[in-house]
């Protein structure tokens, strides 16, 4: 009797693009400045249109039975088209097919950081004659908040930087720096010849990082003589929601690989320049 063809289990586990997709959205929506710092809107549209309200309804006291003030504010918008942005990868064969969970993560965890990096990137300084809309912190897109000197060890500029964004009717809840920045400003003393640090000391139990009560998101995507501080309303992300995981083993077939593919659309604005304030900073921060 002829032997049949048969073939061995694998024990490990298979990278497949709907593993590929949680693999690498998870760590996008958990790590990325974009998607953590604006209104993100969640889209399956190729445009997406959003609304600005330039000015409030009118209101006004009235007599009991009269007839009620009519008014309708004039109503801007702000039109989204999410731009494709993709990563390429390729595995071996054995590692596309038969894989440890730890080494699946790897993978995913690298596709994840490469297209987050160049999200972010694009959405802080992307200058806009490209293929990206321009970022939140180039000038068009915010207001100039000042110089911050670091070596005065004063943080005047950036208790005003909040006040502009309060001044314009938002709500200052995103503070953006680089880490050599915020090293430097963890360093800055509470006064001449103190060693207590203006920020507060490491061991007083807070895990969150603020600056006078403001969360600050600290991420090397942020340019390092740039702080922005803006209103997490005042920014729109619209995001795609048919994010495109592929697998292909065409091209690579005489070396026994395969590519993996993955895609996702984004696009931003932002909404009030006046509630989104970029500080300078004034000195060298050192590496």
């Amino acid at each position: 009797m002829p032997t049949a063809l048969t073939t061995t289990p694998t024990v490990g586990v298979p990278i497949t693009p709907p593993d590929q997709a949680g693999l690498v959205i998870g760590p996008l929506q958990r790590d990325s400045l974009a998607l953590r710092t604006a209104t993100v809107i969640a889209t399956r549209r190729d445009e997406v249109r959003v609304p600005l309200l330039t000015d409030d309804v009118p209101a006004d006291f009235v007599e009991e039975g009269a007839e009620l003030p009519e008014g309708q504010p004039f109503v801007a918008e702000v039109a989204l088209r999410p731009a494709k942005l993709a990563a390429l990868t390729v595995l071996s064969n054995e590692l596309a097919s038969d894989s440890e969970p730890g080494a699946v993560n790897l993978v995913g965890e690298s596709i994840a950081r490469s297209i987050r990096a160049r999200l972010d990137s694009a959405f802080l300084d992307a200058p806009g004659t490209g293929i990206p809309p321009a970022g939140v912190l180039t000038s068009a897109n915010s207001t100039d908040g000042g110089t911050l000197g670091v070596d005065t060890g004063s943080l005047d500029t950036l208790q005003d930087a909040l006040t502009l964004v309060e001044a314009a009717g938002g709500t200052p809840n995103v503070i953006v720096c680089h880490p050599s920045t915020w090293g430097v400003l963890a360093k800055l003393k509470a006064g001449d010849g103190s060693a207590v640090p203006l920020l507060g000391s490491p061991s007083d139990g807070r895990q969150e990082r603020t600056v006078f009560g403001v969360p600050v998101f600290v991420d090397a995507q942020v340019p390092e003589d740039i702080i922005g501080v803006w209103d997490r309303a005042a920014v729109a992300v619209a995001l795609r929601q048919d994010v495109s995981i592929e697998q292909s083993r065409d091209a690579y077939f005489s070396s026994d690989s395969v590519a993996v593919r993955a895609t996702l659309r984004a696009a931003w604005d932002v909404l009030d320049p006046e509630r989104v304030v970029r500080i300078a900073v004034g000195t060298p921060v050192a590496p």
